[in-house]
């Protein structure tokens, strides 16, 4: 039998009804997934919204002398009128019950106001941003019931409960586990009073509009006994959750208890309308959610500089790379950007900043290069690249020995489109076999390709190992023993120059000799 079994419980207690909550559900006042359980997400603004209930035989009893039962809750139907107000981690709401009907000895037919609920919820850790989202929360019940509607407490309640939740494409996951200090209420031998509560909950989108869930939800009291079957009421509660607008979500559900206890009903219905100003908190409409936006009130400008802040940015992005004619980026290099007041600002090889329209000088020094002093223009919202060449002081040896890398001051070339060697690329490729024979020490190095990025990435890096390979078989053909070597491409994916037009490309295409073992 579904409902509480009260032994001991005799017929007088129809003509003196006690204070008791026999209403197990409360709706959640923000969740996005579910009808019961609280997710650890917090919204943007305000949200309103009413949910309307109806529980059959929440509180049953049986009189011991005469076996006789009855329903000391037969029907219970409850309104929820919901309120909140968020701001990016904290959300605050108000939970106002009336009950318009009841039946049963408790009832005694009537209906009025429950207790009202205060809540107040803190995010830890955001669940769109991170693999498990954490907050707390805070409920604060008033004695304010009416009559003798048996929806709650003969006096203030507390608790507070733990949530935790997970968000993976279309599923969220979540679970509460909370302790509810309460007045304590006696029917006959048995006494109601604090509370361990738990509840657990899936919710699966099948498509933008509509989406399911299924929530398990249990508590029990800790001072009674715990294989008393009143004590620990669990209930099943299965919804269905269709977006109307953007703003607006219908929610239903049904279910029943599936232990005997207080607040456990046979059957149960549930729906939900809720209305809120952002339902993805995301006030500023730029993508990022409230709660991590450091700016929720203005659009972040997505112009590739600093766009995870959430902030637009005054200036226009501009990106600085300085490159050696023959191996790439400049090591040891600084740059000097000064606008037409004086001020300035520094920076290495390849670095990203945000400039005002105007003009720029440029200035950069590095040991081994002469100096350069150029000059750019930044236009409004036109992002600028600026790739310069620096060159050297003193020519450099066609092929170097690093501590890194074998540095070769010319190009490997090859038929275009094919990991076929060109001949003019024969004698360096001597050359690479004689030192790599004068220098035994290095025991590993790796042949790695690159390629541009016209054509498809996935074709460029097929190329990029095979012209690596190509060479590969080219040095142990001139004598390179085959252990001291290895290949492989990386194909359009590391760039020395960013930029999409022929210099870049130019300087893109190349074969690098990288150190990966020597002896001591």
């Amino acid at each position: 039998m579904i409902g509480l079994v009260l032994f001991g419980w005799t017929a007088a207690l129809a003509q003196q009804a006690p204070t008791v909550d026999a209403q197990n559900y409360r709706p959640t006042l923000d969740g996005r997934a579910l009808l019961w359980t609280d997710d650890a997400a917090v919204g943007a603004g305000a949200g309103v919204g009413f949910s309307l209930g109806y529980a059959r035989n929440p509180l049953k009893y049986e009189i011991v002398e005469t076996g006789e039962t009855g329903s000391a809750v037969g029907d219970l139907l409850q309104l929820d009128l919901l309120g909140t107000y968020s701001w990016r981690f904290l959300r605050a709401g108000l939970d106002l019950p009336i009950v318009p009907a009841s039946t049963g000895d408790l009832s005694l037919g009537g209906g009025g106001l429950g207790d009202v609920a205060f809540e107040l919820k803190a995010m830890a850790l955001d669940p769109e941003a991170r693999p498990l989202g954490l907050a707390a929360g805070l409920r604060v019940t008033a004695p304010t019931t009416t009559g003798s509607v048996p929806v709650g407490a003969q006096g203030a309640g507390v608790g507070g409960q733990l949530i935790a939740s997970h968000v993976s494409g279309p599923v969220t996951l979540a679970m509460n586990l909370g302790y509810d200090s309460l007045p304590s209420t006696s029917l006959d031998s048995y006494t109601m009073d604090d509370q361990i509560t738990a509840r657990l909950g899936t919710g699966l989108g099948v498509s933008d509009a509509l989406a399911f869930s299924i929530e398990v939800v249990g508590k029990t009291t800790p001072s009674a006994a715990l294989l008393d079957p009143s004590n620990s009421p669990l209930e099943m509660l299965i919804g269905a959750h269709t977006r109307l607008s953007d703003d607006l979500v219908l929610r239903l559900g049904g279910g029943a208890g599936l232990t005997s206890g207080i607040g456990a009903p046979a059957a149960r219905l549930v729906a939900q309308l809720s209305w809120s100003r952002s339902a993805e908190g995301d006030a500023d409409l730029d993508g990022l959610l409230d709660s991590v936006d450091r700016c929720p009130d203005q659009p972040e400008d997505a112009d590739g500089f600093e766009d995870a802040d959430g902030c637009p940015e005054a200036g226009t992005p501009v990106q600085i790379v300085m490159r050696d004619p023959y191996t790439g980026l400049v090591e040891g290099i600084t740059v000097t950007v000064r606008d037409e007041l004086g001020a300035e600002s520094t920076g290495g090889a390849s670095f990203l900043t945000s400039l005002e329209p105007g003009s720029y000088a440029l200035e950069a020094q590095a040991e081994g290069y002469h100096p350069l002093d150029d000059a750019f223009t930044v236009e409004m919202g036109v992002p600028v690249q600026v790739v310069k060449v620096l060159s050297p002081i003193v020519e450099p040896a066609r092929i170097t020995v690093t501590d890194e890398r074998i540095k070769i001051a010319e190009k490997i070339y090859f038929e275009t489109g094919s990991d076929r060697i060109r001949p003019e690329s024969f004698d360096l490729l001597d050359a690479i076999a004689q030192t790599l024979a004068a220098h035994p020490e290095l025991q590993k190095v790796r042949i790695e390709g690159h390629t541009d990025n016209r054509g498809d990435a996935d074709y460029n890096l097929a190329l990029s190992q095979r012209r690596a390979a190509a060479v590969l078989i080219e040095l142990v053909q001139r004598g390179v023993s085959a252990d001291r070597l290895a290949s492989g491409g990386k194909g359009e994916g590391e760039p020395i120059d960013p930029r999409d037009e022929e210099p870049a490309w130019e300087v893109n295409r190349r074969v690098e000799f990288l150190i990966e073992g020597r002896t001591p």
